[in-house]
């Protein structure tokens, strides 16, 4: 079994930053972007494990597209004076084509998964890849660093995080 794999995509990409000040910096970014199917979701047969129950396969699809990405980001970042510390509001995008989406099924015995090695596969747990459409990923991001600069000695270098992320 040969399979041959040719991208031939022209990944655009602009990055921007505005210093507004000493303490004030935005930052702005576009990205093209493609993210291959693993090897072993593309190539080889089907394997079997039959020591398990339910007995498993996992099917390959020589056929998986890579999956294509149209990613958007922006962020204020805010630096507390005397390196005191950061705060940052950040928002992201990013659109996805080609999907690839993983699959497991329950074959019930009589019944049969299709593949191409002709395998009665019925009663097996059967696990594929297929690429199954678009996505849209959106989020939100606050978060802050506060470094301790006013507790004693090799203490200062104590930072406090925390962060708020909402995902669509």
């Amino acid at each position: 079994l040969v399979n041959n794999s040719d991208y031939h995509t022209w990944l655009k990409y602009l990055h921007a930053t505005y210093r507004h000040s000493d303490t004030l910096v935005f930052r702005a970014s576009f990205n093209n972007s493609i993210t291959r199917p693993d090897l072993d979701n593309l190539s080889g047969g089907v394997t079997l494990n039959e020591t398990i129950v339910p007995p498993t396969a996992r099917i390959p699809n020589a056929s998986l597209k890579p999956e294509s990405g149209r990613n958007l980001f922006a962020s204020a970042e805010y630096y507390f004076p005397k390196g005191g510390g950061l705060l940052t509001l950040s928002a992201a995008r990013r659109d996805i084509g080609n999907l690839i989406l993983s699959n497991t099924v329950d074959v019930p015995i009589g019944d049969n998964f299709p593949n191409d090695d002709g395998l009665n596969l019925g009663g097996y747990r059967v696990t594929t890849s297929n690429n199954v459409g678009r996505a849209h990923l959106s989020t939100l991001e606050l978060s802050c660093r506060q470094n301790l600069l006013f507790l004693p000695g090799m203490l200062k270098a104590v930072s406090i995080f925390g962060n708020y992320t909402l995902l669509r």
